[in-house]
């Protein structure tokens, strides 16, 4: 999806245009929208600050809301796997390093500040590499300062003008819609002939009134018959050589950094782990004690608060419910206090978990002094 896509999703989402979305865990970074009902993760967080974080664009006006986490065992099995995919050994970055020299076909001693398009799917392939163990080897390279890498950077397209001025005077009489375009170029952008200079096609388009296509399209064909020379925009991934290439004999991959991060990484999953998998401490306590904080009491609304409320079986809830509605019916009205006087079977809390579905469900309602009385009654 494009940028501009999604920011017209996105928008259309912030208006209200769309009560669900379903995006990545980048999504919504820096939006103030108040008032999102449910934040569901299908993928499970990597870390609690991560998970606090995204759960809490949830409910940001005050009003119930909800957040829910699926998972499974395969889902708790791929974090432990993720460990070895994130940080890689020294050996797989070195050999990543050299694969990336054989596909460049960079000699030992060259290459410094060479810029390729790079297709991270294409060299995994050609050297039989895992895709995600690869991405994070080559940034552990551009950490430690041998390579740049953008992932979908946008880099503008470029230009310089390098035909002469009778070449643009045949140019208007032979090809006038190529002129047209050129003689945009030189009046927007000052200093372009014989210099490459940074352009917008769709800034040219408003000027023409025609559609950015047309002006790429055109460009192209006024730089095929080398009037200019025209670099158009890449958004696929760069990779920049730092430094000539150098023998992985002498290659130097500091790894104590890497491991220091590894180390905060495995106890973050670790967390994430226990906190999807225990049923008995509130999961909000749960969160914020991870955080350095306490809480005084349970939240009461998490699913392992909800859990440990009343239990009733299937039996238990018919019976208290068919003894509730025939002594309120005997009775025409009851408060509870009376009610329970006369159901002594069930523990107290438990006719009140059944006298709340009754009320949720409209079978009973309460009178103006407060007392129970049949819906239909």
């Amino acid at each position: 999806m494009s940028n501009d896509e999604r920011n017209k999703i996105q928008n259309l989402w912030i208006k209200g245009h769309f009560e669900t979305i379903v995006c990545t865990n980048a999504f919504g970074m820096g939006i103030d929208k108040e008032d999102v009902r449910l934040v569901a993760h299908f993928d499970m967080p990597t870390s609690p600050e991560a998970y606090y974080q995204e759960i809490g664009r949830a409910g940001r006006d005050g009003q119930k809301s909800y957040a829910v986490l699926l998972y499974n065992q395969l889902d708790l099995q791929g974090l432990q796997e993720s460990v070895a995919l994130k940080y890689p050994p020294k050996e797989t970055i070195i050999h990543v390093y050299e694969s990336l020299a054989y596909y460049y076909q960079i000699e030992i001693g060259s290459g410094a500040e060479m810029v390729f398009d790079f297709d991270l799917k294409d060299f995994c392939t050609k050297f039989k590499l895992n895709i995600l163990e690869t991405l994070n080897a080559l940034k552990i390279l551009e950490q430690q300062s041998y390579i740049t890498l953008s992932e979908s950077v946008f880099l503008p397209s470029t230009a310089k003008v390098i035909c002469s001025k009778s070449q643009i005077e045949h140019l208007e009489k032979h090809l006038p819609e190529l002129d047209e375009v050129l003689k945009a170029l030189l009046r927007m952008y000052g200093g372009i002939i014989n210099h490459f200079m940074p352009i917008d096609e769709l800034i040219i388009a408003q000027k023409l009134n025609v559609a950015m296509d047309y002006v790429q399209t055109y460009l192209e064909k006024i730089d095929a018959h080398h009037l200019i020379h025209y670099r158009k925009r890449k958004t696929e991934p760069q990779l920049s050589y730092l430094h000539d290439r150098i023998d992985t004999r002498f290659l130097i991959i500091d790894m104590s950094l890497v491991n220091v991060l590894k180390k905060r990484y495995i106890e973050r999953i670790e967390f994430m782990k226990e906190f999807v998998s225990q049923t008995e401490e509130c999961r909000q306590k749960r969160l914020v004690h991870f955080f350095g904080e306490e809480m005084s009491h349970d939240c009461r609304i998490c699913d392992t608060c909800l859990g440990k409320a009343v239990r009733l079986s299937e039996n238990e809830f018919i019976e208290i419910k068919n003894s509730i509605l025939q002594n309120i019916s005997a009775h025409h009205s009851l408060n509870t206090e009376e009610l329970y006087k006369n159901l002594k079977t069930f523990e107290s809390q438990k006719y009140k978990k059944v006298i709340q579905y009754l009320l949720d469900k409209k079978t009973l309602s309460l009178n103006e002094f407060g007392e129970l009385i049949l819906k239909n009654g």
